[in-house]
């Protein structure tokens, strides 16, 4: 049975989780960068269904707008977080991927927070528009890429996506019982 598209709708917005390497994050992060682990449940050319279990992350919301202002917002006050702009000063090592969640109601980035730091708590963000936030399980479509990624490629992304999803409208509702679980 295939699960692939259904993950894209959440609420009344077409969400889009586009899981990706930047090449300012190949710049910070090493050959040693902890990756968030994931189990690959189905994979289809470039798109994977991923479950995902529940991490702590620093994300960073705005209004919608476009994925090149999401994009270079998002990620300088993400790495100003992991650089030491927290209450305690405190470093925290670059993880991959970065999440990009570009809904068209409450667009988001995030970074995975390292599970091999020790630290029991995280510390307070100084940016206001940083949170600490654990996430649920979850199962998720991901398309993974490096580099820079443009506007129309989100949208085409998209439009594939909803394309899909709109094939197999019986699977979405498998996938959302699975993660109502």
């Amino acid at each position: 049975e295939n699960i692939f598209m259904p993950f894209f709708l959440s609420f009344i917005a077409m969400i889009f989780i586009g899981l990706i390497t930047m090449q300012s994050i190949r710049a910070y992060a090493g050959p040693r960068t902890e990756k968030q682990p994931y189990t690959v449940v189905q994979k289809d050319k470039e798109l994977e269904i991923r479950w995902y279990p529940a991490v702590y992350m620093a994300t960073m919301r705005t209004a919608p707008g476009s994925f090149r202002s999401m994009g270079y917002t998002g990620f300088r006050k993400l790495a100003g977080y992991i650089f030491g702009n927290n209450a305690s000063q405190t470093k925290i090592a670059m993880t991959a991927p970065v999440h990009m969640d570009m809904n068209e109601v409450n667009p988001s980035m995030s970074f995975v927070l390292p599970s091999s730091s020790g630290l029991s708590t995280w510390p307070v963000p100084n940016d206001p528009d940083v949170q600490i936030e654990k996430s649920k399980e979850e199962y998720v479509a991901a398309i993974e890429f490096g580099g820079f990624v443009s506007d129309k490629d989100i949208q085409k992304m998209m439009k594939e996506a909803k394309e899909h999803e709109e094939e197999d409208k019986k699977t979405k509702e498998l996938i959302e019982a699975k993660n109502s679980l």
